[in-house]
């Protein structure tokens, strides 16, 4: 189809203002310094909502609320004025997201020791001998 207009809608944009604190994961410092950082997932639904409730649903929208995404992934997300400040959607380390701060989607392997996904240490060590190779 290309004369069909291509759209990209970035699921991860409502959440691009995290604070540190809120994008710092649990993980060595070396990983962070390559970038490997908290993202936020179902900023569709939460830009959604919060586009929902402006037009006045609500007197007025609450300086502070927290929104809940169930679906076929779960998540909640933290909002002050309207902006993300932290979720529970943690990171597979290149796979898809995975929620593993206590709200859970569908089957999931999460090894919560580490606060990642298991298969993230898969991905990370095949990262490593790739670039030894």
């Amino acid at each position: 189809y290309p004369q069909t207009p291509q759209v990209a809608c970035f699921d991860t944009a409502f959440h691009a203002g995290l604070p540190e604190v809120a994008r710092t994961l649990p993980i060595p410092r070396r990983w962070r310094a390559e970038g490997i950082e908290r993202y936020g997932f179902h900023g569709l639904s939460c830009e959604s909502i919060m586009c929902q409730l402006t037009p006045g649903l609500l007197p007025r929208v609450p300086e502070r609320l927290v929104i809940a995404h169930l679906g076929n992934g779960a998540s909640v997300t933290a909002v002050k004025r309207g902006k993300s400040i932290d979720t529970s959607m943690g990171l597979n380390f290149g796979r898809t997201v995975c929620d593993i701060w206590g709200l859970t989607g569908r089957a999931k392997n999460v090894n919560l020791a580490m606060n990642v996904d298991s298969s993230g240490f898969f991905d990370l060590l095949r990262s490593r001998l790739s670039l030894l190779n």
